[in-house]
């Protein structure tokens, strides 16, 4: 029995809380609901599919639907539990409980056309409810369907050999020849096909391999696994795929295998420690126990048999060096007007597909009259694999004579797997003229004066003696020298000044008029300038400045030496004009020109000894000069 005071607060706590609860008893209406995500899927692709059962006290489980052409996969369950509280007049009250199960199935499409989805019926509450029906259509699509934002490469509709036909999980080798030729290099595709109807959750523990023992050497340009949707003869697929190449090492027959580490991803529900395994029969908390497992899969590697066969000995060309495949060659030159003694640059592309490690630069049938040096190459590659592109290789050749009236004949040979046969290619070469070389200037010496010239003089006899005195002279009381006098000395001290500074004048003067001595000078100034040139690109490990600045300093000393402009001297004018004893120059000027035009990099230590050679023989031909 409630005291006055009760009474008189009860109806303000009822105004109060009427709002809330009538919150807790409004519900949302016992019933069945399914919505598709899309309209209409193209042919490779899915739509989700998501029915919702809200009810006090649910009845059996859904029945799955079925519909030609439609696949259903159950992609997941979701249980939820509501409370709610219910009150009547007086102090009576009710607490209600309502279940919320929402499933989501993956429907494919299997063919084209425009599909109808029958209603869902569900028992809730002891009354029967059903969905309305659905329409999904399937288009047609050309090619294949990428999914996950990944780039799909284009797939042919193929049937499925009777090995894979009832595997969810299988792999392929593509790519690879049954015949392969020892160095040939071939682009193979690993590929690894999962049903989409399985409903497999599938992990790659670690990278994928194929395996061929030292018979092969395999290399995977990206290591990235490219995925694209595929669907083959009707049923979809998701293919996860590398492409690497594959070059053939020794001759034989051999296996390759492809090895995909697979692991099974599997849901189970198992209690935590402590926790009754009846809370699992509850659908409320049974979501809550679910723990991920993962077990290996045995799945077979795909294998296929190669057969290695050497190449052919016979009809193989001399100018052969290793290329199989099938390229083009082309020439170029330039300059196309070229003197004696001055380089050229020779351009050579091979063009094509093949084992672009392997080739390497045309060879001269015959080069009389050329020096040339060895030639430097760049690869632009047309692909990923680097399977495709062209080969360029400069190489610097200098004429030896003005009698030359072409370039020397270029050949390249390789070898076609195709037609099983040596091709030699013999490229058209472009014209070039050879120029005699620079007349030098002449040597301008310098007689010396001749010792009867006007400069010296006529010859003078000695003078004759002079009489003997017999009468006796002044005789002086001082007898101290005059060596002592002061005027003696400052009268001599100015007089030897006078002629010091006279005849440094006088010998600066005839310096300044003899040519001998400001070539002199100045060949000393450009020698010094070179081997500043020099020193900087030692500190800066710049090979083909070290080299150029090393053959300047050369090439200055003996202009020095003979007279000449340094720029006109050659390796020809060293070779004759120094006989056996210009060996040494020589062969400094040929390592100079091989690191200038063939590209050769000379290391830091190779530079330091290189210098030293130079400035011995700097010194060497100074001494001679």
């Amino acid at each position: 029995m409630m005291n006055p005071w009760q009474k008189k607060i009860a109806p303000l706590t009822l105004a109060l809380l009427a709002p809330a609860l009538a919150a807790l008893t409004a519900r949302a209406e016992s019933g069945v609901q399914a919505v598709l995500s899309q309209d209409s899927v193209s042919l490779g692709g899915s739509a989700t599919l998501q029915v919702t059962v809200r009810g006090n006290s649910l009845g059996e489980q859904l029945a799955v639907p079925q519909v030609d052409g439609l696949q259903f996969e159950q992609a997941g369950v979701a249980r939820s539990s509501n409370l709610s509280a219910s009150f009547g007049g007086g102090a009576g009250g009710s607490m209600t409980r309502e279940n919320i199960v929402q499933v989501s199935f993956r429907v494919v499409p299997q063919r084209e056309g425009a599909f109808t989805i029958p209603p869902f019926k569900c028992e809730i509450d002891g009354k029967t409810f059903a969905t309305q029906p659905l329409t999904l259509k399937a288009l047609k699509v050309t090619g294949v369907t990428s999914s996950g934002g990944l780039s799909a490469a284009p797939a042919a509709s193929t049937s499925l050999p009777a090995a894979e036909k009832n595997d969810a999980v299988f792999s392929r080798l593509t790519g690879v020849p049954e015949k392969m030729y020892a160095g040939q290099v071939v682009a193979a595709t690993m590929q690894l096909f999962v049903n989409r109807a399985a409903n497999l959750s599938i992990k790659l523990n670690g990278a994928p391999t194929l395996q061929g023992g030292d018979a092969f050497a395999v290399a995977a340009k990206s290591g990235n696994i490219a995925q694209r949707e595929e669907t083959v003869n009707g049923v979809p697929y998701t293919v996860a795929y590398l492409t690497l190449t594959l070059t053939a090492l020794k001759d034989g027959d051999f296996e390759l295998s492809a090895q995909w580490p697979l692991m099974v991803v599997t849901v189970k529900d198992q209690p935590a420690p402590g926790v009754p395994e009846s809370f699992l029969n509850n659908p409320f908390f049974r979501g809550m126990f679910r723990q991920q497992v993962e077990e290996p899969l045995a799945l077979g590697g795909d294998k296929q048999a190669v057969k290695i066969l050497p190449l052919p000995a016979d009809g193989q060309p001399a100018s052969y060096g290793g290329a199989i495949g099938e390229f083009t060659v082309s020439v170029a030159a330039e300059p196309a007007e070229v003197r004696v003694g001055d380089p050229l640059t020779l351009r050579m592309e091979v063009r094509g597909s093949g084992n672009f490690d392997r080739v390497g630069a045309p060879v001269f049938n015959g080069s009389d009259g050329w020096k040339t040096y060895p030639a430097s190459a760049r690869f632009d590659a047309a692909d990923t694999l680097g399977l495709e592109g062209a080969k360029v290789f400069s190489q610097a050749l200098i004429p030896q004579n003005d009698q030359i009236k072409t370039l020397p004949a270029v050949e390249f040979s390789y070898f076609d797997p195709l037609t099983v046969k040596y091709v030699t290619l013999q490229p058209k070469l472009p014209p070039v003229a050879v120029l005699p070389a620079e007349p030098n200037a002449a040597m301008v010496r310098h007689a010396a004066p001749d010792a009867a010239s006007p400069d010296h003089g006529p010859a003078t006899k000695n003078p004759p003696l002079a009489p003997l005195r017999l009468e006796e002279g002044t005789v002086r009381a001082d007898l101290r020298p005059v060596t002592r006098a002061a005027w003696f000395w400052a009268a001599n001290s100015g007089s030897l000044l006078l002629g010091l500074a006279g005849f440094f004048l006088l010998r600066r003067y005839r310096q300044t008029l003899d040519a001998d001595y400001q070539s002199r000078q100045r060949t000393d100034r450009n020698v010094a300038l070179a081997l500043q040139a020099l020193d900087s690109a030692l500190a800066n490990e710049d090979s083909a400045a070290f080299a150029e600045a090393a053959s300047r300093a050369l090439r200055e000393r003996l202009a020095g030496v003979w007279g000449l402009r340094a720029e006109s001297i050659t390796t020809a004018d060293v070779r004759h004009r120094l006989d056996a004893d210009g060996e040494p120059a020589l062969a400094l000027f040929e390592a100079a020109d091989a690191v200038t035009y063939a590209g050769r990099r000379l290391s830091r230590d190779e530079m330091f000894n290189f210098k030293q050679r130079v400035v011995a023989q700097l010194n060497q031909l100074g001494a001679a000069s």
